[in-house]
């Protein structure tokens, strides 16, 4: 089972790889030429995405993979099935945020950069590198991901030159969703997924009960808010009692560590289906694979943590310029939250194999609560360091429930 993690993961971790290093030079030349106070909008905005992709998925991208990776013969109709529930559920979203943007006192730039930003919800949830993955299709799934940073990136070059140009930010942003839901569409040919009968989704979701789906899809839900929910509510909070500048100087420090742990989700996303069809093997087996990967996330976290803290000065100066020098603290403090969110990652991709997502969503979901209360009190008070020290008290209360409660109930 290793030798399979392992080679998917070199699939996925080249694909991944160029994508978010194109996603990340596309933040660079934002945060370059936007200055701290635009940037900081933006980064605001593709928070609140964030959870607009969260809830559209409703979980079902996760149980999609598992679904497939379980049943590939029925591929087809869970990839129809999943995807007219993935894509009614984000057009009630993107319909009811528009309409409360409009509805709001905003100004005119922030409405359409927040409206652009969300609206981009819609294509991704045509997306079928769920159901790529499923398949073992890894560089099909990997490559929607690069060409949507691509497209990206190329628009923001091309019309992203100073302050006045932050609509386009989102806008290169919603144009490359679009470009890989459409090319996603054309990878589906020669696969199992590929066919003309488009009632196969219906009978899919009738056959597995789409009441059943969502309420498995529920708790993957409940667990990937959280995640995001620790991951993203500083910056949501930071907007409202700091200021867009402050915003700006922490979504450029969060950026640095989100290339590592990125790196990390690609080799627990090319691990979740074999660790699914390892379930029916040896136990020995299964517990020898945990503990590699586990093993292997606590060395590499520990080396980037302390790469990122010894460098965090001359990463930011070089990066992002000297008006963002005050991001070095925040990052000198996000660094160490690296090495838990490896193990977070990894932890609960074998929960979720194990058929144990409902309880890693209930104590993930303590731990969003936990993190959302101490950025309430923190934040007013010493901004985005406070920010900082809750990430990365949120990580490692979470490993602690992981480990006391879990461990021994998914081996």
């Amino acid at each position: 089972m290793l030798r399979r993690i392992a080679k998917d993961s070199v699939v996925l971790f080249g694909g991944e790889v160029v994508s978010r290093l194109i996603l990340f030079a596309t933040s660079v030349w934002l945060a370059r030429s936007l200055g701290p106070d635009s940037f900081g909008l933006v980064t605001f905005a593709q928070a609140l995405l964030a959870y607009f992709l969260i809830f559209g998925d409703g979980g079902l991208s996760v149980y999609g993979v598992r679904a497939v990776a379980g049943h590939p013969e029925q591929a087809r109709g869970a990839w129809l099935g999943i995807t007219q529930v993935r894509t009614g559920l984000t057009l009630a979203l993107v319909l009811v945020a528009w309409l409360v943007l409009l509805a709001l006192p905003l100004d005119a730039t922030t409405r359409r950069v927040v409206g652009i930003t969300i609206t981009a919800a819609l294509p991704a949830a045509l997306l079928s590198d769920w159901a790529l993955r499923g398949l073992g299709r890894m560089l099909a799934a990997t490559s929607l991901a690069s060409l949507q940073s691509a497209v990206a990136l190329v628009l923001v070059w091309l019309l992203v030159h100073g302050p006045g140009d932050v609509v386009w930010a989102p806008a290169a942003r919603l144009l490359g969703a679009l470009a890989a839901a459409i090319l996603g569409l054309f990878l589906l040919r020669g696969f199992p997924l590929a066919g003309s009968d488009l009632g196969a989704g219906r009978v899919w979701l009738r056959a597995h009960g789409l009441s059943t789906m969502l309420a498995s899809g529920g708790a993957l839900l409940m667990t990937n808010l959280a995640v995001l929910a620790y991951n993203s509510a500083d910056t949501l909070l930071l907007k409202p009692f700091a200021g867009n500048h402050e915003v700006g100087l922490y979504g450029s420090a969060y950026r640095v560590i989100q290339l590592p742990m990125t790196a990390l989700y690609t080799l627990t996303s090319a691990a979740l289906p074999a660790l699914v069809r390892s379930r029916a093997g040896e136990p020995a087996v299964r517990r020898r694979s945990m503990r590699a990967l586990t093993a292997l996330a606590t060395a590499a976290g520990l080396l980037v943590a302390l790469a990122l803290w010894a460098l965090r000065h001359w990463i930011v100066q070089a990066l992002y310029g000297p008006a963002y020098a005050g991001a070095a603290r925040a990052l000198g403090i996000l660094a160490f939250a690296v090495p838990f969110d490896f193990l977070v990652s990894v932890k609960g991709t074998g929960y979720i194999a194990a058929g144990f997502e409902r309880t890693a969503a209930l104590w993930a979901g303590a731990a969003a609560l936990a993190n959302v209360l101490a950025n309430l009190v923190l934040i007013p008070r010493y901004g985005m360091i406070g920010a900082a020290w809750t990430t990365l008290g949120t990580y490692s209360l979470l490993l602690v429930l992981y480990v006391a409660i879990l461990d021994r109930k998914s081996e």
